[in-house]
């Protein structure tokens, strides 16, 4: 059984120390044993954590670990070896990855989504900052994170995740993790990072018990075992929210009743924003869940306010259109409102807004 580690690069000679036992790891993408570079790598902290839970399910024997390597001479991170990593997996019919890395532009996760299949499971850390992450965010990735608030089962699994992010874990502090803090001063054990390994390894101890490949699927009803399923619906969480001047322009497109047919003009002016370069987001409550890879955002119409200022906080989008029932607003949660938008051509009310907002349409 394939399971891998794609992040940072792996110092092997210390992850022995810090597990207490030789690992046989196959390093693709170098690997990196400086005595002079003071500081643990992300990479050499989630395998390390990955390590210690399969000897904990006492099946380190009987995996074949992998790490993939995205660091470079130049970048801790670099997102074409990131690329590289997620096609290795791919051609290489790997069984379980762990990643607690990604990136923030739509346009890159949607790369990585062309080459990420159904023959792998993905378990995907999101940002601790609540930031849309890719691959997290993707809706055939296991996506998980440390639990905030107090769940008193170990897994939470989100019926409607507002992020794309499946699980909230409870993690417990464990013997790598206290070794980490005390010479590193590297504090894990509430930390998104940590979360994905931990839930990989236990992955790996359902495969084998159930004798067969894990889809998503599976693998939630796998952890709900251990879990509570929430059904309270869409709620905005939490995110640091960005200062006014680094808020894109919101423009409001009011209807009187939402239908297909409007979503679909709204929908072919986001392309046609798209098509001139720009990332342009929709949000709306006609969309029943998010598709943070198209860039379409659900809107809680209970919540609308914090539900603009949560997506302005956590996506990287130039502008955004609201579409949505007129009576829901106030003129003060957006920035412009174009009324009877829908007489006008796509090429027309891009460049009316275009013209409207020139600073922010890089």
């Amino acid at each position: 059984m394939k399971v891998c580690v794609i992040d940072e690069w792996l110092d092997g000679n210390l992850l022995s120390k810090i597990v207490n036992e030789t690992v046989s790891i196959e390093y693709i993408g170098g690997e990196k044993t400086d005595p002079a570079f003071p500081k643990i790598s992300h990479g050499t902290i989630c395998m390390s954590l990955l390590v210690e839970a399969l000897q904990e399910y006492k099946l380190l024997d009987c995996v074949h670990l992998i790490h993939l390597s995205v660091s470079t001479d130049r970048e801790l991170r670099s997102y074409s070896k990131m690329l590289q990593a997620i096609k290795y997996c791919m051609e290489h019919h790997v069984d379980i990855v762990s990643i607690s890395i990604g990136v923030f532009q739509r346009s890159l996760g949607i790369e990585l989504a062309n080459n990420i299949n159904n023959q792998s499971l993905y378990v995907a850390a999101t940002a601790n900052d609540f930031t849309i992450t890719y691959p997290a965010s993707m809706p055939e990735v296991l996506g998980v994170r440390y639990a905030r608030d107090k769940i008193k089962s170990v897994y939470k699994i989100s019926s409607a995740p507002s992020d794309g992010v499946d699980i909230d874990a409870r993690l417990p502090e464990t013997s790598v993790m206290k070794l980490i803090e005390e010479k590193y001063g590297i504090r894990t054990q509430e930390s998104n990072s940590a979360v994905a390994p931990r839930v990989c390894a236990e992955l790996v101890a359902a495969e084998l018990k159930i004798g067969k490949p894990l889809t998503k699927e599976i693998a939630l009803e796998w952890l709900a075992k251990r879990g509570t399923i929430d059904k309270g619906g869409f709620q905005v969480p939490y995110a640091m929210r960005k200062a006014e001047d680094d808020k894109c322009p919101t423009v409001f497109l009011p209807v009187d009743n939402t239908d297909n047919e409007q979503i679909n003009k709204i929908i072919a002016l986001q392309k046609h924003f798209e098509a001139r370069g720009y990332t342009c987001g929709v949000i709306s409550d006609f969309f029943a869940v998010s598709d943070f890879l198209q860039g379409r955002y659900r809107l809680n119409s209970s919540h609308i306010a914090e539900s603009i200022d949560y997506y302005q906080s956590t996506t990287s989008e130039n502008l955004f259109l609201l579409f949505a029932k007129e009576k829901l607003f106030s003129e003060e949660m957006v920035d412009w409102c174009i009324p009877k938008w829908w007489n006008k051509h796509q090429s027309e009310l891009c460049d009316m807004i275009l013209q409207k907002f020139p600073e922010e349409a890089y």
